[in-house]
């Protein structure tokens, strides 16, 4: 890995890490689904003027259906649920709880794709559950009901992660990531703009007075165009040069960044229980995808 490629994947996943700060900044003040649409319409459009700029418009017609699915499972819905989330429990546990996607991605891929569930896969997936539990148990925030089941909303979302990468895998194969990436923003928008004028925030303008309207702005712009445009340009483009087993990397990387955004901007709390959660979820994923240090340092790794 070139300093370069190493250098943005450190940026890609400290971006990836700051929207959990963002949504938590913002999701109280405008609210999940008016949020999430802000966030996918504007990145989608972002995305639009990219490839229409630089005249690289792809393919839509012939796989439009796959869009759509990709859209919803890898966007509108985990974002949606991430963000309601973030309502009731920090930007860093929200970020935490995240590292557990390539564990619903080994397990959508055994029980959907018949890959093969080995021992380790297997170790992996228990210890995970684990792990999680340690985070919430042993974590800052009480073991509220409310708390509970927002955990239980950002655990949807990263199922939802790990079913949309398993439905690229088998449905999107050949297909340009430009054209995912574009097509899938703009497409999973259009559900959330449907739902917008019936989630209406309530007490706006005292909210946003409380917040502060250039903070408001700064972050949901912020979210849309750097959060999501951008860092899916970065990811697919490193993608493309070092290969999607390196990148993965970023799973490791982004929650860490979460956490410090977390500490540093919004003065959360971070206990050991949190620590120990957090290494014990990451080994659980050494475990189910096989990847250890020298899957990222090691000249033999693969690339492809």
């Amino acid at each position: 890995m070139s300093p370069r490629d190493l250098f943005l994947l450190l940026i890609l996943s400290a971006i990836w890490g700051s929207s959990f700060l963002f949504v938590r900044i913002v999701a109280p003040v405008l609210g999940p689904i008016w949020l999430i649409a802000i966030r996918v319409a504007l990145a989608g459009l972002a995305l639009l003027l990219y490839v229409w700029v630089a005249r690289k418009i792809p393919e839509f017609r012939q796989n439009w259906r796959h869009f759509v699915v990709i859209g919803l499972l890898n966007s509108a819905l985990p974002f949606s649920m991430i963000a309601w989330a973030e309502l009731n429990i920090t930007a860093s546990l929200a970020a935490t709880v995240n590292a557990a996607t390539p564990l619903f991605a080994a397990l959508v891929g055994v029980l959907w794709l018949g890959d093969k569930m080995t021992p380790a896969r297997a170790l992996g997936l228990v210890i995970g559950m684990v792990g999680v539990a340690v985070l919430v148990g042993l974590g800052p925030l009480p073991l509220t009901p409310i708390v509970l089941i927002s955990v239980g909303a950002s655990l949807l979302a990263t199922f939802c992660y790990g079913w949309a990468g398993n439905y690229s895998k088998k449905y999107m194969q050949g297909i340009p990531a430009l054209a995912t990436t574009t097509y899938s923003q703009v497409l999973g928008a259009v559900p959330l703009l449907l739902l917008a004028p019936f989630s209406a925030p309530q007490n706006l303008s005292a909210k946003l007075e409380a917040t502060g309207l250039p903070l408001v702005i700064f972050s949901s712009v912020t979210l849309a165009l750097i959060c999501t445009g951008v860092a899916y340009l970065i990811y697919f483009g490193l993608i493309q040069r070092i290969g999607p087993i390196k990148v993965s990397m970023v799973t490791f990387l982004a929650p860490v960044f979460g956490t410090l955004w977390g500490i540093i901007f919004l003065h959360e709390q971070l206990t050991w229980g949190s620590v120990l959660g957090f290494a014990i979820i990451l080994s659980s994923v050494s475990l189910v995808s096989g990847l250890t240090l020298g899957s990222f340092v090691s000249p033999r790794a693969k690339v492809g």
